[in-house]
Parts: structure tokens; sequence; C-alpha cells
């Protein structure tokens, strides 16, 4: 409180001066310095500060480099994180590139199919919706379904979503009759996942992509339910 003068501190105001510490200590290993960085980028990335973590990711994945810490499954961690930010930054070619970079790295890491690559397999198909490259999207958000329901089961934050870009991109084709179940099953899940919160961020949006897809086939009193 001296510090600030009184100030109350946001989360992100407590994360960016992490950062800063973390500079500040010549006594913390390398290593150490990036596992941090890593923590911070990712949780500044949560609570959408997307440049930050942009920039913090940066300087993470420069001090890996720099030292030579040889962890493919960290660097794929960074690299999704950083493609997830530079997408919501409106830096698409260069949030194709990273994550790229990421299925690169996970192919070579101790973990090259678990949940990250889960991850990175949605993230490859939010990424082609933005870039209207369609046919990649439904590839990859069926891949992604498959690997939700053999990893996690048949309900999971990951399986609701990728029935849900899957949905998307039914609708942006044109396949409006085909968009509606996995609108219906997203929304489900994710009602369930949330202790049927319908305040809950995650439940809104895939309520609006159900109303949409009702919408597209005619159906407008569950629409607008």
């Amino acid at each position: 409180p001296t510090q600030v003068r009184g100030r109350i501190l946001s989360a992100a105001d407590l994360l960016r001066q992490a950062e800063r510490r973390v500079h500040d200590r010549p006594d913390v290993s390398p290593a150490t310095q990036l596992e941090l960085l890593a923590i911070v980028g990712e949780s500044l990335f949560g609570l959408q500060e997307n440049a930050d973590a942009a920039r913090v990711v940066e300087q993470a994945l420069r001090l890996q480099d720099s030292s030579r810490i040889d962890d493919d499954l960290l660097q794929a961690r960074l690299r999704l994180v950083l493609s997830q930010a530079y997408e919501i930054l409106g830096r698409h070619e260069e949030a194709k590139r990273e994550l790229t970079r990421s299925f690169a790295a996970l192919k070579t890491s101790e973990d090259p199919t678990g949940r990250l690559f889960l991850q990175a397999t949605l993230q490859q198909s939010a990424l082609a919706i933005v870039l209207s490259e369609y046919a990649d999207a439904e590839r990859a958000a069926k891949a992604a379904i498959d690997i939700a329901s053999s990893m996690l089961g048949p309900s999971s934050s990951e399986l609701a979503t990728a029935l849900q870009q899957l949905s998307h991109v039914y609708t942006l084709t044109q396949r409006r009759e085909q968009a509606v179940e996995p609108a219906r099953r997203s929304y489900t899940m994710f009602l369930d996942l949330h202790a049927r919160d319908l305040t809950h961020p995650r439940v809104m949006e895939s309520a609006l992509y159900y109303g949409q897809a009702l919408h597209g086939v005619g159906d407008f009193e569950d629409a607008f339910k």
C-alpha cells in the first residue's frame, strides 16, 4: 500500500509488478525466470490483457532461446498462447506462424498428443474461421471433437468448444440444418459444466451460437428463448 499510495491493485497490475520483479532478481536462474514469465504471460492472457500477454511471452521465448533451455513442451505452450493473443490483436499471419511453431515443438516434446495438442487443434480451427479458411476450420474442429471425446470423455469444455466451432463453420458455409445439433450439444454441455449458470460467459456465448443456428433454420420461437 505504501508503494502505490493507497491505490487498489488489479490482478493485471500485480502480474505486471511480478514481471518487473523477475527482471530485477539477478540471483534467479534463467530456467526459473522462464517459468515465471510463462505463468505471468498466460495469466495476463487469461485476464484478456492481450498486448501485455504477447509482450511477456515474447520475452520468455527470447530468454529460452538465449539461455538454450531445452523444453519443447514449454515452448509449444508459449507459442500457443502467443498465437491466441496475436489472433485477438488482429495479427493473424503472425498468429498462424506461431501456431505452426507450437505444433512443431509439440512433435518433439515429451507429450506430443496430449491436452496441449488438443488446445492447439482448437486454436487451429478458431484461427481458420477468422481467416475464412472454412475447410481447414471444419477439419480441425472435427479432429478436436474426436480427440476430446477420446481423451476427456463425453463432456468437457474442449469438446463443447469444438462443437461450437463446427456449428459456426456450418453456419458460415450456409449448411444451416447441420449447424443446429452441434450448437445444441455445445450449449447443453456448457450449461452442465457451469452449474446451469446462464450468466457464465461460456454459457452466454454458446447460447448465442445456438440461437443463431435456430434462427438460421427458421425456428424463431426457440431461437428467441
